[in-house]
């Protein structure tokens, strides 16, 4: 649920915007598992240009659209192409004006990702909804779900219970770190991304602040008819609520007085947590760090929460020789009771041949024991990804210098995986397209 404060607050994020528009000239851009990405090509080289490339799933894990991820990668595929072509054909007398208007309309797109990430956890589960990102009476929700089918994904699934809360956040936060990823291994310009980028990382903090330091509450009263409900109310405070209390009596909007002092603790926790998003070169427009002559490098933190309780995360991307993208994480689960730990490290983008590139990510972790937010077990884990891309080459007078169809393996253990649709063990095969204009 997306609430209307939210985004007018936002806006300041143009002003701290507008104080860096002289670094924004830089080119940057990214690649991650079977997605959105830009790579360069000189004739019979396989080294970096200012050419980049879109991505498109057109299956992913099944044939329920869209998953979070799916959904994350064609928006932003096509925020980057918008942006691009805006630049191109906008005189550069009028440019400065791009940015102010890439900020407003992520106004708009915010909020349609962020439901799209609650909507995607129901939709996982083959459990119907309705998306409404336009804001009506303040929010946008996803509503068309009865009280007794969450009642019952509540008191039998908990675990997804809680994602449908915080998925919207986790959209949010993912989406951003793809486009630090992107910037970071140069393969898109910061202005391209800059506007739904800077009015995303605010609007994080603004989720967790909110919900932790004002008493207002998002939705005051619940509406007649159960269909026309928000799934969850206040995401993170109907999260917390029902992470400490699962077994109590069913109602969706949570308000501040409807919290107890330790529940009240966590959030003011996740509230201070929340700011850990903001540490990024990026929020200071540096879009990578030269440690020498071959080697460059970007990092970034993180804070969301989880369906057992919330993750803090520290990234490391390195650049070497315009060649290999990398990129490093260490993770710090927590529930009610201890920390657990997890990392992983990914290939991006990697050329095998002229034709041929793949993208590869390992990760490991510790999660409490059936994702229990009380559990003082940990439970090991793992999941890998490969994405292989074929290219096709375009003619001379084709407007595309070449289009890939790319195919993507995936396996995990149980356990939660940002932007994954499953918390089960799962294993699938996405198809998708990505084209590179000239």
């Amino acid at each position: 649920m997306n609430n209307i404060f939210s985004y007018n607050t936002l806006l300041f994020a143009l002003f701290f915007v507008s104080n860096s528009l002289n670094a924004l000239g830089n080119n940057n851009s990214f690649q991650i598992v079977s997605t959105l990405d830009t790579v360069s090509i000189e004739k019979n080289k396989y080294k970096e240009n200012k050419i980049g490339f879109y991505s498109f799933t057109m299956i992913d894990y099944s044939d329920n659209l869209f998953t979070m991820r799916q959904f994350n990668q064609g928006y932003l595929s096509l925020y980057r192409l918008s942006s691009q072509l805006s630049y191109k054909h906008t005189s550069k007398k009028y440019q400065f004006l791009i940015l102010p208007i890439q900020a407003i309309f992520s106004l708009y797109f915010t909020p349609l990702t962020h439901e799209e990430g609650h909507r995607s956890v129901l939709t996982n589960l083959t459990i119907g909804s309705v998306s409404a990102p336009l804001f009506k009476k303040n929010v946008a929700k996803v509503t068309g779900v009865t009280d007794e089918t969450l009642k019952k994904l509540r008191d039998n699934q908990l675990p997804y219970y809680i994602r449908l809360h915080t998925a919207g956040i986790e959209s949010d936060y993912m989406l951003c770190q793809k486009e630090e990823e992107l910037v970071f291994f140069n393969q898109e310009k910061l202005r391209n991304v800059a506007g739904d980028y800077y009015m995303r990382k605010v609007g994080i903090v603004l989720y967790y602040t909110f919900s932790a330091f004002s008493r207002k509450n998002s939705i005051e009263k619940e509406e007649i008819n159960e269909l026309d409900r928000d799934i969850v109310g206040d995401d993170v405070r109907g999260a917390v609520r029902h992470l400490y209390r699962p077994n109590m009596p069913f109602y969706r909007y949570t308000s501040n007085k409807d919290l107890t002092s330790q529940e009240r603790k966590f959030i003011h926790k996740a509230g201070y947590l929340s700011l850990l998003n903001l540490l990024s070169p990026l929020m200071i427009s540096k879009t990578r760090i030269k440690l020498n002559n071959n080697l460059n490098a970007g990092f970034g933190l993180g804070y969301i929460m989880a369906p057992f309780g919330g993750m803090i995360e520290e990234n490391l991307w390195l650049n070497y020789a315009q060649k290999y993208n990398m990129h490093a994480f260490i993770r710090q689960f927590e529930n009610k009771e201890k920390y657990f730990w997890a990392g992983g490290i990914a290939l991006h983008n990697y050329s095998l041949s002229k034709k041929i590139s793949l993208t590869s990510i390992v990760q490991v972790w510790s999660q409490p024991e059936n994702l229990d937010f009380y559990a003082l077990k940990g439970l090991f884990g793992h999941s890998g990804a490969l994405l292989l891309s074929y290219r096709i080459f375009g003619k001379e007078n084709s407007p595309l210098a070449w289009w890939s169809f790319d195919i993507s393996g995936r396996v995990k253990t149980k356990g939660f995986v940002p932007e994954d649709p499953s918390l089960e063990k799962s294993h699938n095969l996405s198809f998708g397209l990505s084209f590179c204009p000239r």
